[in-house]
Protein backbone atom coordinates (compact mmCIF):
# COMPACT_ATOMS: atom_id res chain seq x y z
CA UNK A 1 0.00 0.00 0.00
CA UNK A 2 1.33 3.45 -0.89
CA UNK A 3 2.12 6.15 1.63
CA UNK A 4 -0.74 8.19 0.18
CA UNK A 5 -3.17 5.31 0.82
CA UNK A 6 -1.71 4.84 4.31
CA UNK A 7 -2.25 8.52 5.02
CA UNK A 8 -5.85 8.35 3.78
CA UNK A 9 -6.63 5.40 6.03
CA UNK A 10 -4.95 7.02 9.03
CA UNK A 11 -6.96 10.17 8.39
CA UNK A 12 -10.19 8.13 8.55
CA UNK A 13 -9.03 6.57 11.80
CA UNK A 14 -8.23 9.98 13.28
CA UNK A 15 -11.61 11.42 12.28
CA UNK A 16 -13.52 8.52 13.81
CA UNK A 17 -11.36 8.50 16.93
CA UNK A 18 -12.14 12.18 17.47
CA UNK A 19 -15.83 11.23 17.82
CA UNK A 20 -15.19 8.17 20.00
CA UNK A 21 -13.05 9.44 22.89
CA UNK A 22 -9.96 8.17 20.97
CA UNK A 23 -11.15 4.58 21.47
CA UNK A 24 -11.81 2.27 18.51
CA UNK A 25 -12.59 -1.42 18.26
CA UNK A 26 -10.85 -3.72 15.81
CA UNK A 27 -14.04 -3.83 13.74
CA UNK A 28 -14.07 -0.02 13.53
CA UNK A 29 -10.42 0.03 12.50
CA UNK A 30 -11.15 -2.52 9.79
CA UNK A 31 -14.02 -0.37 8.49
CA UNK A 32 -11.57 2.52 8.25
CA UNK A 33 -9.46 0.39 5.92
CA UNK A 34 -6.86 -1.13 8.24
CA UNK A 35 -6.05 -4.80 7.80
CA UNK A 36 -5.06 -6.98 10.76
CA UNK A 37 -1.43 -6.62 9.73
CA UNK A 38 -1.70 -2.85 9.49
CA UNK A 39 -3.19 -2.75 12.99
CA UNK A 40 -0.25 -4.76 14.35
CA UNK A 41 2.19 -2.45 12.59
CA UNK A 42 0.60 0.59 14.21
CA UNK A 43 0.67 -1.10 17.60
CA UNK A 44 4.42 -1.67 17.19
CA UNK A 45 4.84 1.99 16.19
CA UNK A 46 2.83 3.08 19.27
CA UNK A 47 0.20 4.68 17.04
CA UNK A 48 -2.36 2.31 18.57
CA UNK A 49 -2.41 1.13 22.18
CA UNK A 50 -4.36 -1.91 23.34
CA UNK A 51 -6.78 -1.31 26.21
CA UNK A 52 -8.71 -4.57 25.96
CA UNK A 53 -8.73 -7.46 23.53
CA UNK A 54 -9.82 -5.91 20.23
CA UNK A 55 -10.06 -2.34 21.59
CA UNK A 56 -7.40 0.34 21.07
CA UNK A 57 -6.71 3.95 21.91
CA UNK A 58 -5.51 6.08 19.02
CA UNK A 59 -2.37 8.18 19.43
CA UNK A 60 -1.56 7.80 23.12
CA UNK A 61 -2.53 5.64 26.12
CA UNK A 62 -3.18 8.49 28.58
CA UNK A 63 -6.91 8.86 28.08
CA UNK A 64 -9.68 10.33 30.26
CA UNK A 65 -12.08 8.19 32.24
CA UNK A 66 -14.72 8.53 29.51
CA UNK A 67 -12.36 6.67 27.17
CA UNK A 68 -11.93 3.93 29.76
CA UNK A 69 -15.71 3.56 30.07
CA UNK A 70 -16.29 3.49 26.33
CA UNK A 71 -13.47 0.99 25.83
CA UNK A 72 -15.07 -1.33 28.37
CA UNK A 73 -18.42 -1.12 26.59
CA UNK A 74 -16.85 -1.81 23.19
CA UNK A 75 -14.89 -4.75 24.57
CA UNK A 76 -18.14 -6.40 25.66
CA UNK A 77 -19.67 -6.24 22.19
CA UNK A 78 -22.88 -5.04 20.58
CA UNK A 79 -25.71 -4.25 22.97
CA UNK A 80 -23.44 -3.70 25.97
CA UNK A 81 -23.94 -0.60 28.11
CA UNK A 82 -22.09 1.08 30.95
CA UNK A 83 -23.98 0.31 34.16
CA UNK A 84 -24.15 0.30 37.95
CA UNK A 85 -21.61 2.54 39.73
CA UNK A 86 -19.87 3.48 36.48
CA UNK A 87 -23.16 4.60 34.96
CA UNK A 88 -23.97 6.56 38.11
CA UNK A 89 -20.62 8.34 37.76
CA UNK A 90 -21.32 9.13 34.09
CA UNK A 91 -24.72 10.59 35.07
CA UNK A 92 -22.89 12.55 37.82
CA UNK A 93 -24.96 10.88 40.52
CA UNK A 94 -21.79 9.82 42.37
CA UNK A 95 -18.10 10.72 42.34
CA UNK A 96 -15.91 8.32 40.38
CA UNK A 97 -13.51 6.33 42.56
CA UNK A 98 -11.33 4.72 39.85
CA UNK A 99 -12.73 1.21 40.31
CA UNK A 100 -12.98 -1.19 37.37
CA UNK A 101 -15.68 -0.07 34.91
CA UNK A 102 -18.95 -1.99 35.04
CA UNK A 103 -20.84 -3.09 31.94
CA UNK A 104 -24.17 -4.88 31.53
CA UNK A 105 -24.79 -7.25 28.62
CA UNK A 106 -28.24 -8.37 27.56
CA UNK A 107 -27.57 -12.12 27.54
CA UNK A 108 -26.09 -14.96 29.58
CA UNK A 109 -23.09 -15.62 27.32
CA UNK A 110 -19.94 -16.00 29.44
CA UNK A 111 -17.70 -12.99 28.83
CA UNK A 112 -14.55 -12.42 30.82
CA UNK A 113 -12.47 -9.29 30.36
CA UNK A 114 -9.58 -8.32 32.60
CA UNK A 115 -10.28 -5.00 34.26
CA UNK A 116 -14.03 -5.01 33.50
CA UNK A 117 -16.83 -6.12 35.80
CA UNK A 118 -19.49 -7.65 33.56
CA UNK A 119 -23.13 -7.96 34.65
CA UNK A 120 -25.52 -10.20 32.73
CA UNK A 121 -29.24 -9.65 32.52
CA UNK A 122 -32.31 -10.65 30.54
CA UNK A 123 -34.06 -7.41 31.46
CA UNK A 124 -32.49 -4.64 29.41
CA UNK A 125 -34.96 -3.09 27.00
CA UNK A 126 -34.65 0.00 24.80
CA UNK A 127 -36.12 2.24 27.52
CA UNK A 128 -33.32 1.11 29.85
CA UNK A 129 -30.58 2.34 27.50
CA UNK A 130 -29.30 5.82 26.65
CA UNK A 131 -26.24 7.52 25.18
CA UNK A 132 -24.51 10.18 27.26
CA UNK A 133 -21.46 11.98 25.91
CA UNK A 134 -21.36 9.33 23.18
CA UNK A 135 -21.21 6.40 25.63
CA UNK A 136 -23.93 3.70 25.73
CA UNK A 137 -25.23 3.69 29.31
CA UNK A 138 -28.20 2.55 31.35
CA UNK A 139 -30.98 5.10 31.79
CA UNK A 140 -30.95 7.16 35.00
CA UNK A 141 -33.86 5.12 36.39
CA UNK A 142 -32.19 1.79 35.62
CA UNK A 143 -28.92 3.16 36.98
CA UNK A 144 -30.68 4.09 40.23
CA UNK A 145 -32.13 0.59 40.49
CA UNK A 146 -28.78 -1.09 39.86
CA UNK A 147 -26.99 1.28 42.24
CA UNK A 148 -29.43 0.36 45.02
CA UNK A 149 -28.19 -3.22 44.74
CA UNK A 150 -24.61 -2.10 45.44
CA UNK A 151 -24.50 0.73 47.95
CA UNK A 152 -26.10 1.42 51.29
CA UNK A 153 -29.39 3.27 51.54
CA UNK A 154 -27.81 6.60 52.48
CA UNK A 155 -25.49 6.57 49.47
CA UNK A 156 -28.24 5.47 47.11
CA UNK A 157 -30.61 8.11 48.47
CA UNK A 158 -28.00 10.83 48.00
CA UNK A 159 -27.34 9.73 44.41
CA UNK A 160 -31.03 9.66 43.54
CA UNK A 161 -31.67 13.06 45.10
CA UNK A 162 -28.82 14.54 43.07
CA UNK A 163 -30.10 13.00 39.83
CA UNK A 164 -33.52 14.53 40.48
CA UNK A 165 -31.96 17.91 41.27
CA UNK A 166 -29.92 17.77 38.04
CA UNK A 167 -33.03 16.99 36.00
CA UNK A 168 -31.89 13.53 34.91
CA UNK A 169 -34.48 11.62 36.92
CA UNK A 170 -38.08 11.98 38.06
CA UNK A 171 -40.34 10.28 40.58
CA UNK A 172 -42.52 9.07 37.71
CA UNK A 173 -39.55 7.28 36.13
CA UNK A 174 -38.67 5.64 39.44
CA UNK A 175 -42.23 4.43 39.93
CA UNK A 176 -42.30 3.09 36.37
CA UNK A 177 -39.14 1.02 36.74
CA UNK A 178 -40.32 -0.34 40.09
CA UNK A 179 -43.54 -1.41 38.42
CA UNK A 180 -41.74 -3.03 35.48
CA UNK A 181 -38.88 -4.64 37.41
CA UNK A 182 -40.34 -5.21 40.85
CA UNK A 183 -38.15 -8.20 41.66
CA UNK A 184 -34.80 -6.97 40.37
CA UNK A 185 -31.91 -6.69 42.84
CA UNK A 186 -32.07 -3.24 44.41
CA UNK A 187 -35.84 -2.86 44.00
CA UNK A 188 -36.55 -3.17 47.74
CA UNK A 189 -34.10 -0.42 48.66
CA UNK A 190 -35.27 1.81 45.81
CA UNK A 191 -38.88 1.35 46.91
CA UNK A 192 -37.97 2.42 50.45
CA UNK A 193 -36.33 5.57 49.09
CA UNK A 194 -39.33 6.38 46.91
CA UNK A 195 -41.78 5.85 49.79
CA UNK A 196 -39.70 8.17 51.98
CA UNK A 197 -39.96 10.83 49.27
CA UNK A 198 -36.88 11.53 47.14
CA UNK A 199 -36.26 15.26 46.85
CA UNK A 200 -33.81 17.32 44.75
CA UNK A 201 -31.00 18.16 47.16
CA UNK A 202 -27.94 19.59 45.42
CA UNK A 203 -25.10 18.92 47.86
CA UNK A 204 -24.14 16.43 50.53
CA UNK A 205 -24.59 19.14 53.18
CA UNK A 206 -28.15 19.78 52.01
CA UNK A 207 -28.71 16.04 52.20
CA UNK A 208 -27.49 15.89 55.81
CA UNK A 209 -29.67 18.84 56.87
CA UNK A 210 -32.73 17.34 55.21
CA UNK A 211 -32.16 13.99 56.92
CA UNK A 212 -31.89 15.76 60.29
CA UNK A 213 -35.19 17.55 59.65
CA UNK A 214 -36.96 14.34 58.67
CA UNK A 215 -35.46 12.39 61.58
CA UNK A 216 -36.78 15.05 63.97
CA UNK A 217 -40.29 14.42 62.67
CA UNK A 218 -40.73 17.96 61.39
CA UNK A 219 -42.37 16.86 58.16
CA UNK A 220 -41.31 17.00 54.54
CA UNK A 221 -40.11 20.50 53.62
CA UNK A 222 -40.04 22.01 50.16
CA UNK A 223 -36.52 21.70 48.79
CA UNK A 224 -34.87 23.85 46.12
CA UNK A 225 -38.12 25.33 44.88
CA UNK A 226 -38.25 28.76 43.16
CA UNK A 227 -39.02 31.68 45.50
CA UNK A 228 -41.17 34.69 44.71
CA UNK A 229 -40.24 37.80 46.67
CA UNK A 230 -42.21 41.02 46.21
CA UNK A 231 -43.68 39.61 43.01
CA UNK A 232 -40.31 38.69 41.52
CA UNK A 233 -39.16 35.14 40.88
CA UNK A 234 -35.82 34.55 42.54
CA UNK A 235 -33.34 31.70 43.04
CA UNK A 236 -34.33 28.39 44.53
CA UNK A 237 -34.78 28.04 48.24
CA UNK A 238 -32.28 26.08 50.25
CA UNK A 239 -32.83 22.72 51.95
CA UNK A 240 -35.13 22.59 54.93
CA UNK A 241 -37.17 25.60 53.82
CA UNK A 242 -40.60 26.20 52.42
CA UNK A 243 -41.46 28.91 49.94
CA UNK A 244 -42.96 30.95 52.78
CA UNK A 245 -40.00 30.67 55.15
CA UNK A 246 -37.66 33.22 53.52
CA UNK A 247 -40.49 35.76 53.14
CA UNK A 248 -41.51 35.33 56.77
CA UNK A 249 -37.91 35.74 57.88
CA UNK A 250 -37.49 38.93 55.85
CA UNK A 251 -40.70 40.43 57.23
CA UNK A 252 -39.71 39.55 60.79
CA UNK A 253 -36.30 41.06 60.15
CA UNK A 254 -37.86 44.30 58.92
CA UNK A 255 -40.10 44.51 61.98
CA UNK A 256 -37.10 43.89 64.22
CA UNK A 257 -35.15 46.65 62.44
CA UNK A 258 -38.03 49.10 62.87
CA UNK A 259 -38.26 48.32 66.60
CA UNK A 260 -34.50 48.82 66.99
CA UNK A 261 -34.59 52.13 65.11
CA UNK A 262 -37.48 53.45 67.20
CA UNK A 263 -35.79 52.52 70.46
Amino acid sequence: MSNESDNTVDARVALLAAEEWSVLSLAELRRCGLSAGMVLTRVRRSQLHSLHCGVYTVGHPNVPVESTWLAAVKACGAGAVLSHFSAAALWEMVDWDRRHPEVTVNDTTPRVHDGIRVHRTRYLGPKDMRRRHGIPVTSPARTALDLCSQVRERGARRAIRKAISDGHLSLRQLLAILDEQAHRPGSKRLRQIVVAGPVPTRTELEDVVLDVILAAGLGQPDVNVPMTLDGRRGPTAGPGTTTSWPVTTMRNGRRCSRRTASG
